[in-house]
């Protein structure tokens, strides 16, 4: 199929998608979406979240738990009264110095997740938890350059939003996508009043060009697991699918593929 989609806050398998390729982009820091899709793929390293030679990726634009970054100017050694290392990170107050690198951090508890012990290395949490539109991102610069090629890609992007405000800053930033036209924009929140208001702040930073006969955005104010348990998810992929088969048929007439 020759489009991407870029999905955001969803817990859908990939069975039931059923499309030749997804970017999953999500701000949750949160792992219940990776444990979902890692039944996939072995979860190993940060690449892993591209999956590479798989037809699905995560871009995690706000942090995940499980990510730290090593800290630079660590004390020598942590109190072992100290279970989750709060009063150390604590004690280094706002002159934490961390590397700019991201770490994939698997250990079982959290105490072992933000230290090693040979060589000692403490980690600090590469998370975000905006309290307003001022949003910081924390990701891996692969993932952000990832998602800037794949969705700067020439063929056509459908966008479905899920669960998601609109109101991150620096996430709708990135996602405005150097100004590129998207084919579709779908939204999916709690009320109409709520999706149509994130579908206005996204619209807002990109421009929206549908295909022949087909609504440039559509908003459903239902909820996630109403789109998911009924007819609407499978209905909007069978759309999909019919809508890039007409524009393949259309380009292959005009012998451009």
């Amino acid at each position: 199929m020759a489009s991407r989609r870029s999905l955001t806050h969803t817990t859908v398998s990939l069975t039931r998608l059923r499309v030749d390729e997804v970017t999953f982009v999500t701000l949750n820091y949160d792992d219940l979406f990776d444990r979902r899709l890692f039944i996939h793929g072995a979860l190993e390293s940060m690449e892993s979240y591209l999956a590479h030679g798989q037809k699905w990726a995560l871009i995690k634009l706000h942090g995940s738990i499980n990510w730290g970054r090593i800290v630079l100017n660590a004390p020598p050694q942590i109190a072992p009264t100290d279970p989750v290392l709060a009063q150390t990170f604590a004690n280094l107050g706002e002159n934490i110095e961390v590397d700019d690198n991201i770490s994939l951090r698997l250990q079982p508890d959290i105490r072992q997740v933000r230290f090693d012990e040979e060589p000692f290395r403490l980690y600090y949490p590469a998370l975000a938890a905006p309290l307003g539109t001022e949003d910081e991102l924390v990701c891996s610069d692969q993932h952000v350059k990832y998602l800037t090629e794949i969705t700067g890609h020439y063929d056509p992007l459908d966008v479905l939003v899920i669960g998601y405000s609109g109101l991150d800053q620096e996430a709708l930033n990135l996602m405005s996508w150097g100004g590129r036209s998207i084919r579709s924009l779908l939204v999916v929140s709690e009320s109409d009043e709520s999706a149509q208001a994130t579908a206005d702040r996204i619209t807002a930073g990109l421009n929206v060009v549908p295909a022949e006969g087909q609504n440039a955005v559509t908003l459903i104010g239902t909820g996630f697991t109403n789109f998911a348990h009924g007819r609407d998810l499978d209905d909007y992929v069978e759309r999909l699918k019919a809508v890039a088969a007409s524009e393949d048929k259309r380009r292959s007439a005009l012998g451009y593929g």
